[in-house]
């Protein structure tokens, strides 16, 4: 079954908790406002909203929007990485640069994400990221972003820079391994 656009919705902490972790949670509840709403405006599209594990009305502070949602999905009943196997996905959209950004590098698919001035990307390893992910600051960039690729218009990114770089490695198995022989032979270890 096709999923044209997979959004792994990004825990925002509740106002009413006080919580800060992601920069400003008003900031990132107004981000994931307009992409929700973006995203409603798809008729004709299957889209797929992936909350986190145990999101509720304190945690997630979209959940009103969530709840009026009839043009999208909530799927809750899987877990991201799962849903590549499952499923025929075309494109993510990631609103916040966490764990779904490299959880979703290895598949053939778009993806296009929000940056954020917390993310502490250097200059180098954005230029990296650049040549897979379609990458902005500004919503309404990776608005523009995801309606040129539904209208074929965008050219695909698959460059694996970053990953090799930044998130796998050659025999990572075999230096997992390599390194913990290491640490057992050396002094600290026998402590």
């Amino acid at each position: 079954k096709k999923i044209d656009i997979l959004y792994p919705l990004m825990n925002t902490v509740s106002m009413l908790q006080q919580g800060l972790f992601l920069g400003k949670p008003d900031e990132q509840t107004k981000i994931q406002e307009k992409l929700l709403l973006y995203l409603e405006s798809k008729k004709g599209l299957n889209i797929i909203v992936k909350p986190f594990i145990n999101y509720n009305d304190y945690n997630c502070s979209v959940m009103p929007v969530l709840k009026r949602l009839k043009n999208i999905k909530v799927m809750d009943d899987i877990n991201f990485i799962e849903s590549f196997k499952k499923y025929d996905v075309g494109a993510v959209l990631i609103d916040y640069i966490s764990t779904a950004l490299s959880e979703a590098m290895p598949y053939d698919v778009e993806i296009f994400a929000v940056g954020n001035p917390m993310d502490g990307i250097d200059d180098d390893a954005l230029a990296l990221l650049r040549k897979r992910v379609y990458y902005s600051d500004r919503v309404d960039e990776i608005i523009s972003l995801i309606d040129k690729k539904l209208s074929n218009e965008l050219e695909p990114r698959r460059d694996s820079s970053f990953m090799d770089e930044f998130i796998f490695r050659e025999n990572t198995e075999q230096n997992v391994k390599d390194f913990i022989m290491s640490k057992r032979s050396s002094p600290c270890a026998e402590s």
